[in-house]
């Protein structure tokens, strides 16, 4: 009886190492290279607001290799009428600026990209323009406060993806972006995994478990 009962504590302790082992062997958390996980936005007059809190790479490639991930807030601003001039983009978050000089998309779109010293996890922060136009406004998450986190949307992803991510010694290679999406008042998970010169990608709805579409297409940025 005392054997038997030691044959079923050596197959549980051998079951319970086995599966820590495959969960591990599956964990990609250190091939993100980009995590997005909030979308904010706001207007002042004819000037629009979007930010998006992320922790990315810097630059930001889709080479398949991640590198280390710096806090940021993206700002994106549009304005019915051109920017002139010279610009500088500030952020206010927990009380402290954060400055950056914008890029010019268009004539009436620009794009900031503002280092953090950490994480936002704010719902509403402040972005101020100033230049030749000077404005500010304050911005709010647009999410549906039923929006999961991106970790069970992370874990879905992985699932639908399956054999088309790559292991090697246990370790996930490539590189995976997360990005949280806001559209017509609803909210999706974009997973992007590369590794080479496709991009497998999938959009999970915002509960973090249905699987909206999926697409593989050519890596232009290799």
């Amino acid at each position: 009886m005392k054997m038997k009962k030691s044959v079923y504590l050596f197959a549980a302790v051998v079951l319970s190492v086995l599966l820590l082992c495959g969960c591990a062997a599956k964990k990609t958390d250190a091939i993100v290279s980009q995590l997005r996980t909030d979308v904010l936005e706001g207007r002042t007059g004819d000037c629009v607001f979007t930010a998006y809190l992320e922790e990315r790479e810097i630059p930001l490639i889709a080479d398949g290799i991640a590198g280390d991930k710096t806090p940021a807030v993206i700002v994106k601003i549009s304005d019915s009428s051109a920017f002139y001039g010279a610009y500088t983009v500030t952020v206010t978050v927990s009380g402290k600026e954060y400055s950056a000089a914008p890029e010019l998309k268009a004539d009436t779109l620009m794009k900031a990209t503002v280092i953090l010293d950490e994480p936002c996890r704010q719902k509403e922060i402040t972005v101020t323009l100033k230049g030749e136009k000077e404005v500010s406004a304050t911005l709010v998450s647009v999410l549906p406060e039923d929006t999961c986190g991106y970790e069970k949307a992370l874990d879905t992803a992985k699932t639908a993806l399956g054999d088309k991510i790559i292991y090697k010694g246990g370790k996930a290679e490539g590189e995976i972006f997360v990005r949280v999406l806001y559209e017509n008042g609803a909210a999706y998970w974009y997973v992007g995994y590369v590794n080479g010169d496709t991009v497998n990608s999938v959009l999970i709805g915002a509960d973090g478990e249905t699987v909206v579409a999926e697409k593989d297409f050519a890596n232009d940025n290799k």
